[in-house]
């Protein structure tokens, strides 16, 4: 355990964002990351995420993600899942949010990075995905060198669903904490998708299914799917009434969401639960949508010939349209297992 009286913050924070723009930018990169693995600098960085210092954590998840991203075996080198799902589980984001502390950028980044962490490490590998899930948070985030003695600690899976429902049901008083708390709903999305997608092909066997199958259990699908707008007083009733309200601006939530609906629809059960929560109705609103930017013709029909040349704001928000159709498409493909369900989408 690292006591952060011992460090000079300023050179330790400095010597982690050196490591990760050499291992990111330098032409002798993979020089450099082979000489992290080398001095086992990962593991370094792993034991600084005990770190009581917020700054020193934020940039060690920060270069921890970036290498993880860019390096696959360094993947399955991480072993301090369980110093990850710690911080996943402390609540300093949520509560200075909610009274408004003006160091709650801190703790959101935090939070945020750590989420970005936990995906990246859970995609395309199995062993990792099965680690997060086993891991439990028996640190607490500012006296990381004291574990409960207590084995009720929260796995990875119930520390995930708290940080859902958590920051669904709050927006923060503070105005521009909404935004804040959409970024941390569509990282929890990304990382239940993670979890629940089979594609490492080298494992022998997934628990994909088995992970979805869990997730539903624990209630999953009233989050991000209970009816398809807010309450009347306005309470943010799932994670899509949020990103899929008329009134809301952007679509990486949106993308999010329908990723973590895509990953989930592995059987009946869980189906017709997406289904009594309104996902019907969210598919044909994505499809509507996405045909109403379509350019046509004079005869209504859609048109190749458009030769306007099209701003890179337009080209971002085309190429951000057509992952959210690509994703929407898959939850149909996922839902048609019900032949009930295919009736009624042709019917719609």
């Amino acid at each position: 355990v690292i006591d952060v009286n011992e460090l000079n913050v300023g050179t330790c924070v400095d010597s982690i964002e050196q490591i990760q723009t050499v291992c990111e930018t330098s032409n002798e990169r993979e020089r450099y990351r082979s000489i992290l693995e080398r001095e086992m600098g990962l593991l370094t960085l792993q034991s600084l995420l005990s770190c009581s210092n917020e700054r020193v954590v934020s940039s060690s998840l920060a270069c921890l993600g970036s290498l993880m991203q860019n390096t696959f075996s360094f993947r399955e080198d991480f072993k301090a899942f369980d110093r990850l799902v710690s911080i996943l589980s402390d609540d300093t984001a949520t509560l200075q949010c909610r009274s408004n502390s003006p160091d709650y950028a801190t703790s959101v980044t935090i939070l945020k990075r750590a989420l970005t962490l936990a995906t990246v490490l859970c995609t395309k590998c199995e062993p990792n995905k099965n680690s997060f899930l086993r891991a439990k948070a028996v640190y607490q985030r500012t006296k990381m060198n004291t574990p409960p003695t207590s084995g009720d600690a929260p796995g990875g899976s119930a520390v995930l669903l708290q940080n859902l429902s958590t920051w669904l049901l709050t927006p923060p008083a503070a105005s521009n904490d909404n935004m804040a708390s959409d970024v941390i709903l569509g990282h929890c999305c990304n990382l239940v998708a993670s979890l629940c997608k089979y594609d490492d092909f080298r494992a022998e066997s997934s628990s994909a299914n088995e992970t979805a199958s869990m997730f539903y259990r624990a209630g999953i699908v009233p989050l991000l799917m209970n009816g398809n707008t807010n309450d009347d007083t306005g309470n943010r009733r799932s994670v899509c009434a949020v990103a899929f309200q008329d009134s809301y601006e952007g679509i990486e939530l949106q993308i999010s969401a329908m990723a973590a609906v895509r990953a989930l629809c592995v059987n009946d059960d869980i189906v017709q639960s997406f289904v009594a929560g309104g996902v019907l109705e969210l598919v044909a609103k994505v499809l509507k949508e996405t045909a109403s930017l379509l350019p046509t013709n004079e005869a209504g029909t859609v048109s190749t010939c458009d030769t306007s040349t099209p701003t890179a704001k337009q080209q971002e928000e085309a190429r951000s349209r057509k992952r959210l159709l690509s994703i929407t498409l898959g939850v149909i493909r996922n839902l048609c297992g019900n032949d009930t369900i295919k009736t009624n989408l042709c019917q719609d």
